[in-house]
């Protein structure tokens, strides 16, 4: 609980651009008005140029990190997928839409914001770029913890990596934390079974 008695949370990721967005719309400087403007705007530009007007965004993203092309990005980009290489560059594919932001796209993206924005305001959030290690060593015993890691031998490539000593770690940190906590993963495809849900 906060000092003011409504409910908190700390919502932490080593990815700093979904941080940013989010406490941009914590700060005020991301408002659903400014939504609406950027993406009508690069919206109509990318139905003129096409795929040619995503890259250049992408490579504007990847040089100043803006938290309004990341979220332009991230809803033109593949399947909406957040991916990055080696360097640090977003490197997903164009979803090869260019009327992706059609205005009714873009009443959808600004109403998720407003509401996103209705809820932060409502209770005490904060956000932070730092790893899981912190987090946990930060948490007390009262808290819990959502934690929703990458899916270990799928999708890994998310922003920093992800292997099985990072899962195994993760594993010994929850393992030692006094209060509770809910661990997101992938169980099972088609094809294979999750073998660390039963590892560990």
């Amino acid at each position: 609980m906060s000092r003011h008695g409504a409910p908190s949370a700390v919502s932490c990721d080593s990815n700093p651009h979904p941080v940013n967005f989010y406490a941009g719309i914590a700060t005020g400087k991301i408002t659903p008005e400014l939504v609406k403007e950027f993406l009508t705007r690069e919206g109509e530009v990318l139905l003129s140029k096409g795929e040619d007007h995503y890259y250049f965004v992408r490579e504007r993203f990847n040089a100043e990190h803006s938290p309004l092309d990341f979220l332009f990005v991230n809803r033109a980009g593949f399947n909406g997928m957040i991916r990055f290489n080696r360097k640090g560059g977003f490197n997903i594919p164009f979803c090869r839409k260019p009327q992706r932001f059609a205005q009714t796209y873009v009443t959808k993206i600004v109403n998720q914001v407003a509401w996103v924005s209705k809820i932060i305001k409502a209770k005490e959030f904060t956000f932070k770029c730092q790893d899981f290690n912190k987090t946990i060593q930060d948490a007390s015993p009262n808290d819990i913890i959502y934690r929703d890691p990458p899916c270990i031998e799928r999708h890994v490539d998310y922003y920093n990596g992800w292997d099985d000593g990072h899962e195994r770690e993760l594993f010994d940190r929850l393992s030692g934390f006094a209060g509770k906590f809910i661990l997101s993963t992938w169980h099972r495809n088609d094809y294979r079974e999750n073998e660390y849900v039963k590892g560990l």
